[in-house]
């Protein structure tokens, strides 16, 4: 055989066989978890974990009897600070029962979190009671001075057990390098305090079917639908984690579902990611 002939086949072969691994590795990245999912996932989840956050400092305001309220309130959960005051201010004339849990300027909790800015919670008729509500906003509010914003309503619809429907409307996180989020919400939350006073006993679930959409930090759009119910345990906070212990959701985005396992009670920032049978495991971090 000519020494030519033979050399260009042999490259030709070669060629093609790069090129079918080339376009094989593509197709298998389609199915797999790779670097831009794992981004994905961390900003969604991030995300939702701002705004659960402070839902559930504003709970622990709007819930609490009025003698707890007023001044400095740093007993009533560790992440007030001494310098953190919570003021009540009564219905007069047509203004609602309004509470302002002002952070200041320098607020660290235990866990390092550093808060600053208001918490501002406007109550409907008849507080406290079953078809009663609150609308939450902020005002410069942040926590390690990632910025919070958006208007969320909630709805008390029972008592035992204490839940309520939340929707999120214009909800934006901005965080310190300018890269943003937005986010819109509808879910149910229950609140469980295990019959026990200690506020570190109490979890929180969002319960099985709640939705999300909105658009990540690398601009990209998503829809998430909760598909078991995503438990949050207070006494993580005091080591520090800020994600979920158990519970599922999905996340469409570009084309391609993403299911987000929290695991099985453990206090951690790790969620398994899933698609198309494929699973990752990804630390999420809220910086």
């Amino acid at each position: 055989m000519n020494t030519k002939k033979f050399a260009y086949r042999l490259l030709s072969a070669m060629m093609f066989f790069l090129i079918a691994a080339f376009v094989t590795s593509c197709n298998e990245d389609d199915t797999q978890v790779g670097f831009t999912d794992s981004q994905n996932v961390a900003s969604e989840v991030s995300t939702d974990s701002f705004y659960e956050d402070a839902e559930d400092i504003s709970s622990t305001a709007a819930m609490a009897p009025d003698n707890a309220l007023g001044g400095r309130s740093s007993g009533l959960d560790d992440r007030f600070c001494d310098n953190v005051k919570i003021i009540m201010m009564k219905k007069v004339a047509t203004n609602p029962d309004t509470i302002v849990i002002d952070f200041g300027t320098s607020c660290v909790d235990p866990r390092g979190n550093f808060r600053k800015g208001k918490i501002i919670i406007v109550f409907s008729a008849g507080r406290l009671q079953v078809g009663s509500s609150i609308t939450t906003t902020f005002d410069n509010f942040s926590v390690n001075d990632v910025k919070i914003e958006g208007t969320r309503t909630v709805k008390l619809t029972s008592i035992n057990p204490v839940i309520h429907e939340i929707t999120l409307e214009s909800g934006k996180i901005t965080w310190t390098d300018k890269t943003t989020a937005t986010r819109t919400a509808h879910h149910f939350r229950k609140w469980d305090t295990k019959g026990t006073v200690d506020r570190l006993d109490d979890e929180m679930s969002l319960l099985k079917d709640g939705t999300a959409s909105g658009t990540n930090r690398t601009g990209k759009t998503y829809d998430m639908q909760i598909t078991k119910d995503i438990v949050f345990k207070s006494s993580c906070f005091k080591q520090k984690t800020f994600l979920p212990v158990s519970g599922e959701k999905i996340i469409e985005i570009d084309g391609k579902s993403m299911l987000v396992n929290f695991g099985e009670g453990i206090c951690d920032n790790l969620v398994k990611v899933t698609v198309n049978g494929v699973t990752k495991e990804v630390t999420v971090d809220r910086r």
